[in-house]
């Protein structure tokens, strides 16, 4: 307990006001009187809870009944589940193949590269007119970007070179 001003003092319990006393087992204020009364007891199948003063039915653990023939208890979930039996294995028609993942037929596909042929693909020239407009237009826009930094920046750019120039200059 912190004692402003003075020296600090260890109290196991905190101080409890006039007319009231610690309780040893909660470390909670209770009435003098009640201490003085008679332990109180409890009927069998119930508990005396320290904290309350009441009687609490005992808990009870309850077994679970056997599950029907066929069915086992899921232990996480305490219910019975169904044994599962193995799958036989399936057949397909002709044309089809059973897929393991789903274990259900599906159509066979063409696996075979000659049945996907292979298309000659014409050799253009690139004097489409398109094609040297929108390369024109890109340099002019790169230029342009360049121009406009230059301008923009260019009193730095003179300080930087200037710069460079005074140090080679002292070497």
């Amino acid at each position: 307990m912190r004692t402003p001003a003075a020296e600090n003092v260890y109290q196991e319990f905190k101080s409890c006001p006039e007319g009231k006393i610690i309780n040893p087992e909660t470390g909670n204020c209770i009435n003098e009187e009640s201490l003085t009364e008679t332990t109180k007891t409890c009927p069998e199948g119930k508990y005396l809870n320290v904290l309350t003063g009441r009687c609490n039915n005992n808990p009870t653990v309850t077994t679970a009944a056997a599950c029907k023939e066929g069915y086992y208890r899921n232990p996480l979930t305490g219910r019975c589940k169904k044994n599962e039996e193995p799958k036989e294995q399936k057949t397909c028609e002709e044309g089809y193949e059973l897929n393991p993942e789903t274990n259900r037929c599906r159509k066979i596909r063409a696996s075979n590269m000659s049945d996907f042929p292979v298309e000659e693909i014409p050799q253009e020239t690139h004097n489409d007119p398109q094609i040297f407009i929108a390369v024109g237009a890109l340099i002019l826009l790169g230029l342009t970007a360049i121009t406009y930094v230059v301008i923009q920046f260019r009193k730095e750019i003179w300080k930087f070179i200037t710069g460079l120039f005074r140090r080679n200059a002292k070497l």
